[in-house]
């Protein structure tokens, strides 16, 4: 019971909190759920390609990192795969982990962005938890250079509509800025 106390006193303590900790439970359990897909697999065809690239080329390279692929030029992906491949070659725990964490911030800008638009209501885990567990967004886990393609795109829009829900609010030029600025990284 002891245990219990310093969460019941947090949630006790204002508007949201339990909104915000069942937020936190669902963003926990679609990690597990994309943990337990995503190391079941292990690296298919473009990913070798793209490994192949990294350790036969410099990083800081125009023709490393701006060559399109299938009509995707993607500078950011090809700088993240350059630095597994040459710190952990073919080892899939650092990318499934990467690709984990990447997922797990982004369902918090998700959710942020739910907060920021409909206050701290329970109603709002239901499009989280549609977000979260959302077949459209498996690929990401069952294939790396799916999620190379996929997660910094979903990370970025929902970032970008973070920052231009601040400026929206309070007309700040820094949320502008940080707006434009996630909409440029994530394209």
């Amino acid at each position: 019971d002891e245990m219990w106390s310093p969460l019941q006193a947090w949630l006790a303590g204002g508007t949201g909190r339990g909104v915000t900790l069942a937020a936190v439970v669902l963003i926990g359990l679609q990690a597990v759920l994309r943990g337990y897909v995503t190391f079941t697999g292990w690296f298919v065809v473009d990913d070798f390609a793209f490994t192949s690239r990294a350790l036969e080329q410099p990083l800081l390279s125009v023709d490393y990192l701006f060559e399109p692929w299938n009509g995707h030029v993607m500078p950011g992906a090809f700088a993240w795969v350059h630095v597994l491949a040459n710190q952990w070659p073919l080892n899939y725990v650092p990318v499934g982990l990467g690709d984990l964490a990447v997922q797990a911030l982004t369902g918090w800008l998700v959710f942020l962005v739910l907060r920021a638009l409909f206050g701290a209501r329970p109603g709002i885990l239901i499009p989280l938890g549609f977000y979260l567990f959302s077949v459209i967004t498996l690929p990401a886990s069952l294939w790396w250079a799916a999620a190379l393609n996929q997660l910094p795109g979903q990370l970025f829009a929902a970032a970008a509509l973070w920052f231009h829900l601040g400026y929206l609010r309070r007309g700040s030029l820094r949320f502008g800025l940080g707006g434009v600025a996630m909409l440029l990284l994530g394209l």
